[in-house]
Parts: C-alpha cells; structure tokens; sequence
C-alpha cells in the first residue's frame, strides 16, 4: 500500500514537480488517448452515453470512466514511486547538483552555439566534397575496368 506522507517534505521540491508533472502529462495524453480509442473514435462508432453533465456537455460513459480509473489508478502508482526514499533521495540529490551548475550568460550560450553550428556546417562542406571526390575517382576506375 502507497505511502501518502511526503518522504523528506521540503527537500528537492523543483526536481520533484518537474518528474512527476513530466510523467503524469504523458499519463493524461496516454489516458486521452485510451478514451478516444475506446469510444470508437477511429471506427466512428460510439458507445451509449449513460447521462451528460450539463454545463460543458460532456457525454459520460464506459469509455470515460475506463480512462478516468486509468489516469487515476497510474496516478496513485507513480505518486507511490515518486515517494520511494531512493527515488526522492535521487531527485533532492539532482536538484542540488544543478543549483551548483555555473550556467552560461546569454551571449556566452549564443556565441557557443554559432561555435557549434559553424563546425557543423564546415564539417558538412568538407564531407560534400569528399564524396564528390571518392564517387568520381571510383566511377572513373570503374568505368576503365
């Protein structure tokens, strides 16, 4: 059974919500999705609507609570693995290597980044060339052969 007290409360908070917000967003699009499937949205069936809340008409059904016990069921399990001292530990860990981190200014990060981009495209050129080079040499010692 999941824990619902916080393991060290306070500590880690950024790394904690940027974990479990990133993975229960993809639990809310993977739980979008299983209704949309369920309701026959590809086949364009539709399953019987039991009733129809009435201030945003919104047709309740199977398939709406199959998707709502899904998110809520992976909900209550990855709150329980985000709870779980080595993983919390993990995170507070994470997030006070990253507040050691001397980032970059901006003008620091721009001119890395044209550094970057600059080498790429050189490196790009120089390799066009070469296979100009190596596709003509061996087209040539091919054709004499």
């Amino acid at each position: 059974m999941p824990r619902f007290e916080i393991y060290k409360k306070g500590q880690g908070n950024l790394a904690r919500w940027i974990a479990l917000g990133g993975v229960l967003l993809t639990v809310l699009y993977g739980s979008h999705g299983f209704y949309w499937k369920l309701n026959g949205w590809t086949d364009g069936t539709s399953h019987a609507t039991w009733f129809e809340l009435p201030v945003i008409e919104l047709p309740i059904n199977l398939a709406l609570v199959l998707a709502m016990v899904l998110f809520l069921g992976l909900s209550v399990t990855i709150f329980a693995f985000f709870n779980r001292p080595r993983v919390v530990d993990l995170l507070i860990e994470t997030e006070t290597e990253f507040r050691k981190v001397t980032w970059p200014s901006w003008p620091e990060a721009f001119n890395s980044a044209m550094i970057v981009i600059g080498t790429s495209l050189l490196l790009a050129m120089l390799l066009f060339v070469f296979d100009l080079g190596l596709n003509q040499a061996f087209r040539r010692l091919f054709a004499r052969g």
